[in-house]
């Protein structure tokens, strides 16, 4: 419920950004496109652990969840049960998610 409610003020915030003219539509492009490749690479992770292959890095997973892919980083960890009961990678992924928000806020105010 949280991050569904955090989702909706972040896209409230793009959606005011682009609707304002204070940033292009296509920053809602690339974020909608860094959101399916976080999803697609957080997937593959799945897989992989399953198969016991190459494995994505936690820094490369938190670093799309910090640039944007937050909301389909946590989608994903529920719809594939995957690093759900990782508490540091947990707290890591909050941590990326309240960056992201603060971030995001930062930039669209100083706009």
């Amino acid at each position: 419920m949280v991050v569904a409610i955090l989702s909706i003020i972040w896209s409230t915030l793009w959606l005011r950004a682009v609707f304002s003219g204070i940033v292009s539509w296509h920053w809602l492009a690339a974020l909608l496109l860094l959101n399916i490749v976080t999803l697609l690479v957080y997937r593959a992770d799945k897989l992989a652990a399953l198969r016991r292959g190459w494995r994505v890095s936690e820094a490369r997973l938190h670093t799309l969840e910090v640039l944007g892919g937050w909301p389909m980083a946590y989608l994903a960890r529920q719809l594939f049960r995957h690093k759900t009961l990782k508490t540091g990678f947990l707290v890591s992924s909050w941590l990326c998610v309240l960056l992201n928000l603060g971030g995001t806020y930062a930039m669209l105010w100083i706009l």
